[in-house]
Parts: structure tokens; C-alpha cells; sequence
């Protein structure tokens, strides 16, 4: 069977784990006070409105992205990347640039890596280990409450304006969802955040594959449903979209997103008021888009939720 047929998450989840020597399988893997992640993608995935500098800065955040939202803050950080030897200095030169500059921003150490020639489109791989500051207590209950800390869709139209409507977006809109896909920030202060809802904070992730990736990771690793209030889409791009194309629903935009990089924390419902006054007094802006619930599925209105996102080997699904 084709790995686009079988797709990237199912694949992790089916096979993968049969390997792996842990009991429980997460983005981040935690072993005392340290945490590891590694994280990449195709130099394919460079869109004409990217550079290479971009390439190098976005491959740092991915793997920072998961550190942080796990409540881990980034330590050392070393890259494996694939190019074709053919290309000009000053293309590898660009990724290291960006890749460095996004490390020292979060007060990281590159300390390494390797080079490897790659006849095809190439790769970028980052591996981050950091240092534990937030744990959460993996126990979940009824009722507990899944916050955003910021609401999501610039991705989401960047790429379906792009790539699947083809329309040219105004200019207000086209500047804040470029900064998104160019050079996206996970804010550091989210671990004062996680650090400090101790006791109450039951799990964190980030959003990077699609919300409804996330979603369902979460429904998976605590082995709860979840009841969705809110897909978390900024009010405006709502508007937009739906004045443009009438018949695009919630899914359709869930569908075509990817690279969020914001965190979905899980805490007791009694530490609601505690958490969004903290995440605002840090610069968020945070909304609550749903609980656990007791049964298996994520569900909206009633209605169980298809699981739409980012795959790596079947793209948009």
C-alpha cells in the first residue's frame, strides 16, 4: 500500500509506535528534567512569497513550537540538511542565517549538525532539546476545558487564496497572513503561563498541522471526547471568506491549514478565570473552543467532527 494512500498521521500511529520503546508516544518526548523534539520538511515547501532566510527561521519555530507549548523552554539546537550541491552558496548560507537568527531569539545554542547533497528538492530537519518548566498532570475529567491562545486563520487564508481560489486579497489581509507563513512567532511567555497553572494544567500541545490535528491528538493522548464550542477563527477572516465565496464552510478552512504555531492547553474548568487572566496579561488573546467530554469522539452541535488538516504524505485531506 502507498504511504499517500495510508497518509502520514495514521501511518505514525499504526506503525511507527510499534518501535518505539515508550509507553505513551507525544510530539515532545520528556525524560527528567529534559525534553527532545525533531522536526523538518521538504526546501519544496518554499513558496514564491518565501526566501531561503525564511526556510531556516520556520524549521527553528516548528521544532521550538512543540518545546514551548509542552512548557519546555529550547536549549540547544541542531539541523540536518539535505541540498542539491549544484545550488549557489549563498542559497545554504540564507538558511543557516535564518535558521541562527530564530535560535538566538529564543535565547537558544545552535551548536551543530550535518550537511548531505540532495539531487531532489532537499530537506531541513531541527532537532531541539530543552529544559522541562511546566508538568502537566496527564488527568484528565469531565468538563475540563481546552483554551487557544490565540485566535487562528491566517494561514488558512493565505493558503487557500494561494492555492485553491486563486484570488488576490486585499492588502491588509495578504501583509498579516505573510508574516504568518514567513516569519511566525511562538510568543516565549506562554511558558510563564503553563509554568504557573500548576496542579491545573492537565496537557498542552501546539497547532501546527491544522487545528483538527491537534484536536484529535488531544482526544487520543487523554483517551477523552471532546465537545468543540469554537473552531477559533478570527472573526474577520470569517467574514471575508464568506462575502468572497458563500459556500465555503468551517471545515473547508479547517481543511487548508497548517503552521498555527499557537498552543491548546487543557486545564480544569475551576482554573478558567486564572488561566485567560493570565494568558492576557502576557499578550494573548485567548478563547476557550470546547471540553473533554466522556465519549470517543470530537464532536460539534452534536455532530461528530471530521478530522481535516495538514499530511505530510497525503497533503490537504
Amino acid at each position: 500500500m502507498k504511504l499517500k494512500d495510508i497518509g502520514e498521521h495514521r501511518y505514525i500511529e499504526e506503525n511507527v509506535k510499534k518501535y518505539l520503546d515508550i509507553d505513551n508516544m507525544d510530539d515532545v518526548f520528556f525524560n527528567d528534567g529534559s525534553t527532545f523534539k525533531v522536526d523538518g520538511f521538504s526546501l519544496s515547501y518554499k513558496s514564491e512569497d518565501m526566501s531561503f532566510y525564511d526556510i531556516g527561521w520556520k524549521a527553528a519555530i516548528a521544532t521550538f513550537s512543540d518545546l514551548i507549548s509542552a512548557g519546555s523552554s529550547p536549549s540547544f539546537v541542531m539541523s540536518s540538511i539535505g541540498i542539491n550541491h549544484e545550488m549557489d552558496d549563498t542559497v545554504l548560507e540564507e538558511i543557516l542565517r535564518g535558521l541562527s537568527d530564530c535560535v538566538s531569539y529564543y535565547s537558544a545554542r545552535y551548536v551543530g549538525g550535518d550537511l548531505n547533497n540532495s539531487p531532489a528538492g532537499g530537506w531541513i530537519d531541527v532537532v531541539g532539546i530543552g529544559k522541562r518548566r511546566a508538568y502537566p498532570t496527564f488527568e484528565p475529567k469531565k468538563g475540563d476545558l481546552l483554551v487557544l491562545t490565540n485566535p487562528l486563520g491566517y494561514t488558512s487564508l493565505y493558503f487557500l487564496s494561494k492555492f485553491i481560489l486563486k484570488l488576490e486579497l486585499p492588502q491588509y489581509l495578504f501583509l498579516k497572513a505573510l508574516a504568518k507563513i514567513r516569519h511566525p512567532l511562538v510568543n516565549k511567555l506562554i511558558l510563564n503561563v503553563l509554568s504557573s497553572l500548576s496542579g491545573d494544567l492537565v496537557y498542552s500541545t501546539d497547532v501546527s498541522d491544522g487545528l483538527l490535528i491537534s484536536i484529535d491528538k488531544i482526544s487520543k493522548r487523554l483517551n477523552m471526547g471532546i465537545e468543540m464550542s469554537s473552531f477559533g477563527i478570527e472573526e474577520n477572516i470569517l467574514n471575508y471568506l464568506k462575502a468572497i465565496t458563500p459556500k465555503i464552510d468551517l471545515i473547508d478552512i479547517l481543511r487548508y491549514s497548517g503552521e498555527e504555531f499557537e498552543t491548546i492547553v487543557v486545564i480544569h474548568e475551576e482554573a478558567k478565570d486564572r488561566a485567560i487572566d493570565l494568558m492576557r496579561s502576557f499578550g494573548l488573546d485567548p478563547l476557550v473552543i470546547g471540553k473533554l467530554s466522556e465519549s470517543n469522539d470530537v464532536t460539534f452541535n452534536g455532530n461528530k467532527v471530521k478530522i481535516t488538516g495538514w499530511d505530510n504524505f497525503r497533503g490537504w485531506f
